[in-house]
C-alpha cells in the first residue's frame, strides 16, 4: 500500500503561512515511507 499525501487547509491564513510548505515535505514523505516499507502515490490530494 502507498502513501496518497493529503494536503489541506482551512482559511487563507494558513495559505500565506507554512502550513501547506509543510504538509507537502517531500523528503518528510520519503522518511515515512521509508519506516513503513512503502512507496509514495503519485496521487495528490490538496483541499
Amino acid at each position: 500500500m502507498a502513501l496518497i499525501p493529503y494536503a489541506r487547509v482551512s482559511s487563507g491564513k494558513q495559505l500565506d503561512g507554512l502550513s501547506m510548505s509543510l504538509q507537502g515535505d517531500s523528503k518528510l514523505l520519503e522518511n515515512l515511507a521509508k519506516e513503513y516499507k512503502t512507496t509514495i502515490s503519485d496521487l495528490v490530494y490538496n483541499d
